[in-house]
């Protein structure tokens, strides 16, 4: 995983290729951390064109903890993709928690609704 240039202040962007390890969990929330207690809140995007899940059972659930610890911490949340799997649990976790759903063609318009706020 890697923070992307665009991301400033409090709007965040990440790209997420491949499977996602635990250490590179950890480092992005690290930043999210820092970032939420300089500003409050964020705004984040989340790039997942090449994603191909969680390498290990406890990445998961540590993103699922800490997400669900800070949704309060959440202004605008974009989850950029191009798989079927992927729209699918975004809208439907977007019922509850906002997070909007784009198609990886779409990737300039979720820069743009996170960094309107």
């Amino acid at each position: 995983m890697k923070i992307l240039e665009r991301t400033a202040g409090r709007v965040i962007g990440f790209d997420a290729p491949g499977k996602i390890t635990e250490e590179e969990l950890a480092e992005v929330i690290k930043y999210f951390k820092l970032t939420i207690e300089k500003y409050g809140s964020i705004s984040w995007l989340g790039s997942f064109k090449n994603f191909k899940g969680f390498k290990t059972f406890k990445a998961l659930k540590q993103d699922l903890i800490f997400n669900l610890k800070n949704l309060k911490n959440y202004d605008r949340t974009a989850i950029v993709g191009n798989k079927l799997w992927l729209k699918i649990s975004t809208k439907t976790a977007g019922l509850i928690t906002g997070i909007k759903y784009f198609d990886i063609s779409q990737l300039e318009e979720a820069w743009k609704y996170i960094e309107d706020k």
